[in-house]
């Protein structure tokens, strides 16, 4: 139960392969089901056996506590837990998944890591754009302007995630002579 393809989890939320296992959402409203029902090309999933909690930490909460279960969260909430819900998360094993249609990983099962998110390897990755629509300099542009610097790319880095450029790290060694 730590492999899956993009295929068969595809079947599996569009009703279209039976499975005794609950598939489990963030929330109703999330992101996450909006990516899922665009990547399966459907309007809402119909079989009885997914449904979605609150947040993310009762998804986890859940998985660790049924083996009937696969919960699809985002990486960064099983990479650094918080002291509340880390001991659930050691109960929570990760999937490893492959896209049988990609030319070049088609094979391989991976698993989302920083390395293998940021390779583009993990194929149920999303990317994070901002979008600047002020047609102006103000909080908009100081923000994107901020999230691009070394610091807000080290903010990125901390949540686990791999940034599109690493902040630069300067070290000088002296060394002393007698």
């Amino acid at each position: 139960d730590t492999l899956i393809s993009v295929g068969e989890l595809k079947k599996i939320l569009t009703g279209e392969a039976k499975t005794d296992k609950n598939i489990v959402f963030d929330n109703p409203g999330s992101s996450l089901i909006r990516y899922f029902k665009t990547l399966c090309g459907v309007n809402d999933f119909k079989p009885k056996n997914i449904f979605a909690f609150k947040s993310n930490k009762e998804v986890i909460d859940y998985v660790s506590k049924n083996q009937n279960a696969i919960g699809i969260t985002s990486y960064t909430w099983l990479y650094d837990p918080d002291n509340d819900y880390a001991n659930a998360v050691n109960n929570v094993k990760v999937m490893a998944v492959k896209d049988e249609s990609n030319k070049k990983f088609g094979n391989q099962y991976f698993k989302p890591s920083q390395s293998t998110l940021s390779l583009k390897q993990y194929p149920l990755r999303r990317s994070l754009f901002i979008v600047n629509c002020t047609g102006r300099m103000g909080l908009g542009s100081g923000l994107e302007m901020y999230m691009i610097s070394d610091k807000g790319q080290y903010i990125i880095l901390e949540s686990g995630i791999l940034p599109e450029t690493l902040p630069e790290r300067e070290v000088t060694l002296k060394r002393k002579f007698n």
